[in-house]
C-alpha cells in the first residue's frame, strides 16, 4: 500500500513530533505511552524552573549567604537554558509546518519506506519495533535508537492500519489514543 501525503503537518502534529524527537530516548523505551505536545511540556518546565529560581533569589537576598547567591545564579542560567531550548523547539515546529514537500509512505510485505524532500528511509519489518498511533501523529519506531524514526500525520490513520494489516504486521500498532482516554 502506498500513501501520498501532499500537505504540511498541522501545528499540533509538528508540536507532537518535536516532543517525540526531543525526548526520543525516553519515548523509544516506552512507545506505548501517549506523546505530549512540546508547547505544554516546555511551558511546565519553564514555570517550574522559574519558581525555584524565585525561591533561590528570595533566600539569597534575605540571608546574603554566598551559597544561596551561587544557587540563584545557577538557577537563572538554568531558566535561560530551558527557555532557549523551548525557543529552538518552537523554531523546529515552524520549520516543519512550512515544509510542503511531497511525502510518500509505502508498506509492502518486505518492509516500509518513507520519502520526503530531504529523507529517504527503507526498513524491513524486522527493523520496526512499534508503530505508535498518537493523538496527532503516527510514529514508526525502529528497533535501534540510532536509526531514524519517521512520522506521518494521524489523518492517515485508517490507511496505515489497513497497510499494516495487508502486510500482516498489525501487531506492531500501539494505539496510544485509546490508552490516553482511559
Amino acid at each position: 500500500m502506498k500513501i501520498e501525503m501532499t500537505k504540511a503537518g498541522s501545528r499540533g502534529f509538528c508540536d507532537e513530533v518535536t516532543y517525540i524527537r526531543t525526548n526520543y530516548v525516553r519515548v523509544h523505551s516506552n512507545p506505548g505511552r501517549p506523546a505530549k505536545t512540546m508547547t505544554n511540556y516546555m511551558a511546565i518546565r519553564i514555570i517550574g524552573f522559574f519558581i525555584v529560581a524565585l525561591v533561590a533569589l528570595y533566600l539569597a537576598v534575605s540571608t546574603k549567604d554566598p551559597i544561596y547567591i551561587a544557587v540563584t545564579i545557577a538557577m537563572a542560567i538554568a531558566v535561560v537554558a530551558v527557555f532557549m531550548s523551548y525557543s529552538g523547539s518552537r523554531k523546529k515546529v515552524y520549520e516543519m509546518m512550512d515544509d510542503d514537500s511531497a511525502k510518500t509512505l509505502e508498506m509492502t510485505e518486505e518492509g516500509v519506506s518513507y520519502k520526503d524532500g530531504k529523507t529517504s528511509l527503507n526498513y524491513k519489518w524486522e527493523d520496526i519495533t512499534c508503530v505508535a498511533l498518537n493523538k496527532r501523529s503516527i510514529t514508526f519506531f525502529p528497533v535501534k535508537r540510532a536509526m531514524e524514526p519517521f512520522f506521518i500525520d494521524a489523518e492517515y490513520k485508517d490507511q496505515v492500519i489497513q497497510g499494516l494489516k495487508e502486510a500482516e504486521h498489525g501487531y506492531l500498532l500501539e494505539d496510544n489514543v485509546s490508552r490516553d482516554a482511559e
